[in-house]
């Protein structure tokens, strides 16, 4: 994931966002250091994130992301998962890896029931009547991120 990525997708994100993407590690210092500035240029009156942004500068200390920022909630959490899952359909191959992948998302946020038509080794909903495969994940991958795309323009 590189910050290219979170311009593309307009994705908003707040301090706390960053900070849990780092304890996470979802996002590396380096790109941490962009999102910040990034809350700074669009928040310029935001006294915290001028803060931040200028102990890292002066600093080069990146620690004070995570130490003064971190909460972790489900709001956050699922803009995570959202993120994810959105950057793996934007990097998809059209082949199992891309299974490999969801159901890794799916496992590292605990099995979020709103991503069962997701993964490859859940039973099809027999009221769909399909076989299930990979258009099957694909139709539902996409209906997944049009239903939650709001979580990425909202802070926390």
């Amino acid at each position: 994931m590189d910050i290219n990525f979170f311009q593309e997708h307009n994705i908003s994100l707040s301090l706390q966002d960053i900070a849990l993407g780092v304890k996470y590690e979802f996002i590396d210092l380096d790109i941490a250091s962009k999102l910040v500035d990034q809350v700074v240029f669009n928040n310029p009156n935001d006294s915290q994130a001028l803060d931040l942004s200028l102990k890292i500068i002066l600093n080069g200390n990146y620690s004070y992301i995570y130490d003064e920022f971190f909460v972790e909630n489900d709001f956050i959490l699922d803009k995570w998962r959202y993120i994810l899952l959105l950057w793996a359909f934007d990097n998809r191959l059209g082949d199992s890896s891309d299974y490999e992948k969801i159901n890794m998302i799916y496992a590292s946020f605990g099995y979020p029931e709103d991503m069962n038509k997701l993964v490859n080794y859940n039973p099809v909903d027999p009221k769909e009547n399909l076989q299930g495969g990979y258009e099957y994940i694909l139709d539902n991958w996409i209906q997944y991120l049009k239903e939650y795309d709001y979580l990425i323009g909202k802070q926390a």
